[in-house]
């Protein structure tokens, strides 16, 4: 796979498309970027203050583990470490998508733009999205599992299932959109090869 398209390798009609995909997508990561900065930032403050510290209330110390709600007031020492274990499999997920969509945008941002290497990050970001709505309700399960083994049905408020089938559609378009990629990325090359 090509590390950079040279725009004086290009046909001059095609010079000023891919100049505008580069800008484009140098904008888009930056913006991207500002936005996680922002949103983690506003978050470490929520979580510092406590979510509802706003209204001067105390934080109510609950996780909500895909319809198991755990009350971690009423939970004592290593108990909540296992809780905290199955909240590592979304943040997990989340940064992959995250690291394979900054990998799309900064392909983008070289001029490599129709290529199987991002058509495969694209079906990455799909799998992925798929992946976790598998993983959500199994996260459920196993939290409703500790909660037996542990003897903690005191701290659990609520056992509801959760599935989530708008996340699951997307990554399953996402993940056409990536096969029609590699498609599409194959008849260029051959048509490259034949130029």
């Amino acid at each position: 796979m090509k590390e950079a398209v040279y725009l004086g390798r290009l046909p001059p009609a095609e010079q000023p498309r891919v100049l505008r995909v580069r800008v484009l997508s140098r904008r888009v990561r930056l913006a991207f970027w500002g936005f996680l900065a922002l949103f983690s930032v506003v978050s470490v403050l929520l979580v510092s203050v406590g979510v509802d510290g706003w209204t001067a209330k105390t934080s109510e110390r609950a996780y909500d583990f895909s319809g198991v709600r755990v009350d971690f007031r009423l939970i004592d020492g290593w108990c909540e470490l296992p809780f905290f274990a199955l909240t590592a499999v979304p943040v997990a997920i989340g940064l992959a998508v995250i690291w394979q969509l900054d990998r799309l945008l900064a392909a983008y941002q070289k001029g490599v733009i129709l290529t199987a290497g991002n058509a495969l990050r694209i079906r990455r970001v799909g799998l992925l999205l798929v992946g976790w709505c598998v993983a959500e309700p199994c996260i459920g399960v196993v939290a409703v599992l500790l909660v037996g083994f542990l003897q903690l049905g005191h701290a659990v408020e609520s056992l509801a299932m959760v599935f989530n089938l708008p996340w699951l559609l997307a990554g399953c378009v996402v993940l056409i959109v990536g096969h029609a990629m590699r498609a599409a990325s194959v008849v260029a090359e051959e048509a490259a090869l034949t130029v």
